[in-house]
């Protein structure tokens, strides 16, 4: 009975004592950190991409649900749908902000964005058809719609100092247009 006592004396000396005095690492490093769940699935990834570092939240069934990568030119937070490529993508892009809303294809339908001439909202069909923009520009704002094949047909721009209107054919040619 002794000898099993210097045996748990001595096995527990020989843990502590070389942990003695250590301080506890500052810096881990790893080229990817995956958290699982209780029965062992992938639920989040963090790791370098070919694009860049990329963080991945990921449902029972491993599907990525929210993502935030970084690469360059761009920033982006992703959230999909449960079953679906529906999404809302927010990001950075060349240094200007852009939120979409895609459909459950993955296909975008809402685009907000500021460009290099002002903010700006495009909707667009489900065939990936620009419809309607309305955008600022300078102290313009503007109006545009499109038929279903993206060709232009009607325009209205409003500023303080005038105002105009502007109807287009199927080629996308002014045919009536007023100031």
């Amino acid at each position: 009975m002794k000898n099993k006592y210097w045996l748990i004396i001595a096995i527990a000396v020989l843990i502590v004592i070389p942990s003695w005095g250590q301080e506890t690492a500052q810096i881990i490093r790893a080229k990817m950190f995956v958290l699982e769940d209780e029965q062992g699935r992938d639920r989040a990834k963090l790791w370098m991409t070919p694009n860049g570092p990329g963080l991945f939240l990921l449902n029972e069934q491993g599907k990525t649900r929210i993502s935030l990568e970084i690469f360059e030119g761009a920033t982006m937070l992703h959230m999909y749908g449960e079953q679906t490529k529906a999404a809302i993508r927010i990001g950075v892009f060349d240094n200007k902000p852009r939120l979409d809303l895609r459909d459950e294809n993955g296909k975008t339908l809402i685009e907000l964005a500021v460009s290099k001439t002002g903010p700006g909202l495009i909707l667009y069909d489900e065939n990936g058809n620009f419809r309607v923009e309305l955008q600022l520009v300078s102290d313009t704002a503007y109006l545009m719609m499109a038929d279903e094949n993206g060709t232009n047909r009607f325009m209205i721009a409003v500023s303080e100092a005038t105002s105009g209107l502007a109807l287009y054919n199927q080629k996308g040619r002014i045919i009536w247009k007023e100031q």
